[in-house]
């Protein structure tokens, strides 16, 4: 062989070489056909809530001039699932909890307490006397964290006056559960026992239209208080007005009929130092 031919040769060799060796490679390599890209239109969107948004209703029944029976609701309608689901619920538990279908026709709902409350005052009516039962459960007010409602019953069922109650509920919005007292901290401590001395001393002074001297005079205006400088916490949750956190008693829940039912406001800012569930005021 010549020494140009030899040289062809190995040029060739060394040519066929390199082809084989590229072509085992990549057969162990993934075809770029093979490797699919999800394009960010094409992946699932994150399910957003619809804004909040509320139904009102009411009812009014009556028994010929003798009985009355009026509810008023504000039904959850839109947002958070568990957010409408607890907020109906509520309003189902403040008109008697005894509906027990699913909440869609607000309208049977309301028709449904409105004639238990009137069939109930017909058995205990008397000659010449009026019964009035009024319930209202409503839409009180909405922030980027919270739903707030207030609800109202009066009833009169005979005596010398009616029998009324209010309270209310805030609910977090992102996941529906509602503010209640296992939320806050230090409940027993020095400086929120004196919120509360100082709060319910603040209604009364307001009623009375005076100041009360000292503690002594502040225990004869209250009901089973032994102390006042450790007075209990309210059987009903608090809640969040647009001027802070409200906590309300219920009618002889600490003060006598005449004092009506004590009820005052935390500055959000002070009620923020005892709240340690978050999604509410952070």
């Amino acid at each position: 062989m010549s020494k140009k031919n030899f040289v062809i040769a190995i040029v060739a060799g060394m040519a066929l070489a390199g082809s084989s060796c590229s072509s085992g490679n990549d057969q162990n390599q993934p075809k770029q056909e093979d490797t699919v890209s999800i394009a960010p239109e094409d992946q699932p969107a994150e399910e957003v809530d619809a804004p909040f948004s509320y139904k009102s209703d009411s009812i009014e029944r009556k028994f010929k001039n003798s009985a009355t029976s009026k509810i008023s609701a504000d039904f959850a309608k839109d947002g958070n699932k568990n957010l409408v689901k607890n907020i109906n619920t509520y309003i189902n538990d403040e008109l008697g909890g005894k509906y027990k279908k699913e909440i869609e026709d607000t309208k049977d709902v309301l028709a449904f307490y409105a004639n238990l409350q009137l069939d109930q005052m017909k058995e205990d009516l008397t000659d010449n006397m009026e019964y009035v039962y009024e319930r209202r459960v409503l839409f009180n007010h909405e922030t980027e964290n919270y739903i707030s409602y207030t609800s109202f019953l009066y009833t009169y069922t005979g005596g010398a006056h009616g029998a009324s109650n209010s309270d209310g509920a805030t609910f977090r919005k992102s996941d529906g559960v509602q503010l209640t007292w296992d939320m806050f901290d230090d409940l027993k401590g020095n400086e929120f026992k004196q919120i509360l001395k100082e709060g319910i001393k603040s209604y009364l002074e307001k009623g009375l239209e005076k100041k009360i001297k000292n503690d002594n005079e502040y225990k004869e205006y209250l009901l089973n208080v032994s102390d006042v400088n450790n007075l209990p916490l309210p059987s009903s949750n608090p809640y969040f007005s647009k001027k802070g956190l409200v906590i309300h008693y219920t009618q002889y829940e600490i003060a006598p009929y005449a004092c009506g039912q004590p009820e005052f406001v935390v500055p959000f800012a002070t009620a923020r130092k005892f709240l340690k569930e978050p999604g509410f005021l952070f």
